[in-house]
């Protein structure tokens, strides 16, 4: 199971995905957007559909807001910027924060030096980004990602923003746009957009940010997970390899994480051990419970469960021996009540 975390609504769903760490795989939008709290396989940037967005390699007069009209989208800062700078804004998006809009936008709007457009579709959108001289995104919250940046970049017209959440893995700064410390940089940083290579943005959206570049980065996931390209097998408490298979004998390295617990089970008719050649672990089974220390060995009884658990901060290797390779060597699951 892959689940891909498209940013966190509040602090309060963290206990969820902790919950189920490592009984799924997580995958993030960008590496800004990480908790600490949660261990992920791959970071998986979104990518568009280059179809959709003509590159225009002149761009236009105005300045652009583009996205939801709210306070941490910084839609009244993008006012000042126009303000100070003399270019007009055409501000786009629907309006989430009513009240924000009624006291800090819309007195602003003129219709000639400022306007508002209201949602833009696709062909609306495409025009907008592309005519623009420069997408404004001075958001006051770590933004997980950020799809219109990628979307005007797409169309060569480079970004100002403030290097909040995924910015800087965005947008190249000196390059495709620019990243501003306050309001103030932004306002100077207007003046060098003439100076960029639009086509610049439009390339750094085809390598980085393409549809294409997004499913291949997922299918690279998918076989890290099934083990075809690295030739082992990663689970959620660990990994599975294969070191020997050979008639007569069949070897596997059983690694767990440090705190992860599994259940294991040998078949009936397969004869073997696990030895224990790194790290410390405690093994439970038939009422039993004992350390495990570097060189020591563990027979699995025929049909019967043994939990294993990594109660150290560092990884258990064990050497999964089994004497008829022909069969199943053991049963393998997450040990859920174990964590």
């Amino acid at each position: 199971m892959i689940t891909t975390i498209h940013g966190f609504s509040s602090p309060e769903i963290l206990p969820v995905y902790r919950k189920y760490n490592r009984k799924t795989f997580y995958v993030s939008i960008s590496d800004a957007d990480r908790s600490p709290d949660l261990d992920y396989i791959a970071t998986v940037h979104h990518g568009i559909d280059l179809k959709l967005f003509t590159f225009n390699p002149n761009g236009g007069e105005y300045l652009l807001f583009f996205g939801r009209i709210h306070p941490e989208k910084g839609t009244r800062e993008c006012i000042e910027v126009a303000r100070r700078t003399g270019l007009r804004l055409i501000i786009a998006g629907i309006i989430q924060d009513r009240e924000y809009f009624e006291t800090q936008v819309s007195p602003c709007i003129d219709n000639d030096r400022i306007r508002y457009v209201g949602s833009a579709g696709p062909k609306e959108r495409d025009k907008l980004l592309g005519n623009a001289f420069a997408l404004l995104h001075p958001i006051s919250f770590d933004e997980p990602f950020g799809l219109s940046v990628v979307e005007a970049m797409a169309c060569g017209t480079p970004v100002i923003a403030f290097p909040r959440g995924s910015m800087p893995e965005i947008v190249v700064h000196g390059e495709t746009g620019f990243l501003a410390a306050d309001l103030d940089e932004m306002v100077r940083l207007v003046e060098r957009v003439g100076d960029l290579d639009r086509k610049k943005c439009r390339k750094r959206v085809e390598d980085r940010f393409c549809v294409t570049r997004m499913v291949k980065d997922y299918i690279k996931v998918y076989k890290k997970i099934l083990g075809v390209s690295a030739g082992h097998r990663i689970r959620p408490w660990g990994r599975l390899e294969t070191v020997c298979e050979k008639k007569g004998h069949n070897i596997k390295r059983l690694t767990i994480s440090p705190g992860r617990c599994i259940d294991l089970c040998r078949e009936p008719d397969i004869s073997g051990y696990l030895l224990l050649t790194g790290g410390n672990a405690i093994a439970k089974g038939e009422g039993k419970k004992e350390k495990l220390e570097p060189g020591c060995s563990l027979n699995l009884l025929e049909g019967g469960w043994h939990t294993i658990k990594n109660p150290g901060k560092t990884e258990a290797v064990f050497l999964d021996v089994v004497d008829q390779p022909g069969k199943t060597n053991h049963n393998i699951k997450v040990n859920v009540s174990g964590g």
